[in-house]
């Protein structure tokens, strides 16, 4: 055989070994970065994937696992971004752009989580779920007829009368625009099918509707009612941070500072990575004359990503 082409045949050889020695390194990366973040380390699963990363710095699967790490370790902003590239690197991926538009919602960057919600329909115009959050961002962002309009898109897409997310997040936006007795006949119907869906859905389901029914019991001057939908809500499910958040709001416009700073904290200690909760604290702490701590509590806000 040709000594020259022997040599090259060699060196292709060595390439290809070279190659998949590389890629079993990216995948065994990968392999204990997911255990690591299985397992809940994080912020150790977050540099894991950052080494199979430059390796594989291609692989939309490593970014989007290591934005579910950083999501998951409160670190939003980041998540964000690693989101994006997995798109970038996937625009086929199914997902992306919901989670990112929860993400931005969070951070209350509400025009750029519709923008996100806006390409998940653009990816699956019969996303229900993407229409119910895109109507949540409207809402938050003072566009309340349409937000109605976006969760009728999502009841009419399910066709699917026993779907009670739907049905709350219709109240909510109705509460929102001042139609407390339509708001409380959604949610009503929230309380009634939360029961029909699978049965680890139920819990959360119904804690959700009867927190939404208080907070329009609340708004329409029916206190006890609405701290007794309250209670029911945390009664299904005592560690339910949104029941403790809408009734910490609800408190708050009582002016029962100390009561809705309890349920704040109480939530936090439930999902300490989110943001609007460490603010909503500090508007609870300021209330109160609290300031230094307030201060502190908008801080942390801050520095998980919250935008005023």
């Amino acid at each position: 055989m040709n000594g020259k082409f022997a040599l090259a045949l060699l060196a292709i050889a060595m390439l290809c070994v070279s190659a998949l020695a590389q890629e079993d390194t990216a995948n065994d990366r990968y392999k204990k970065a997911m255990e690591l973040y299985l397992n809940g380390s994080y912020e150790d699963a977050i540099g894991v994937y950052n080494k199979a990363i430059e390796i594989d710095p291609q692989n939309s699967t490593l970014w989007r696992s290591k934005a579910s790490a950083l999501r998951d370790n409160g670190k939003f902003p980041e998540a964000i971004e690693a989101y994006g590239k997995a798109a970038e690197l996937n625009p086929q991926e199914k997902g992306i752009w919901n989670i990112q538009g929860f993400l931005l919602s969070e951070l209350g960057r509400y025009s750029e989580a519709n923008e996100a919600y806006d390409k998940a329909i653009q990816d699956d115009p019969e996303s229900a779920g993407a229409w119910g959050n895109k109507a949540e961002t409207l809402d938050n962002m003072g566009r309340h007829d349409e937000a109605v309009r976006a969760y009728e898109k999502a009841i009419e897409i399910l066709d699917n009368p026993t779907d009670s997310n739907s049905w709350a997040g219709k109240g909510y936006v109705l509460m929102k625009i001042g139609k407390y007795d339509d708001a409380l006949k959604a949610y009503d119907k929230a309380i009634e099918t939360a029961s029909f869906g699978p049965s680890y859905m139920t819990e959360i389901a119904s804690a959700k509707a009867w927190a939404g029914k208080g907070s329009v019991l609340n708004k329409m001057g029916h206190h006890d009612e609405a701290l007794k939908a309250f209670d029911r809500a945390l009664e299904i499910s005592p560690d339910y941070s949104l029941a403790l958040e809408w009734k910490g709001d609800a408190l708050m416009d009582q002016g029962k500072y100390k009561d809705a700073l309890i349920a704040y904290e109480k939530a936090i200690g439930t999902d300490t990575i989110f943001p609007k909760l460490w603010y909503k604290k500090g508007l609870a702490l300021k209330a109160l004359g609290s300031n230094s701590e307030a201060d502190v509590a908008f801080a942390k806000a801050k520095e998980l990503g919250y935008q005023e």
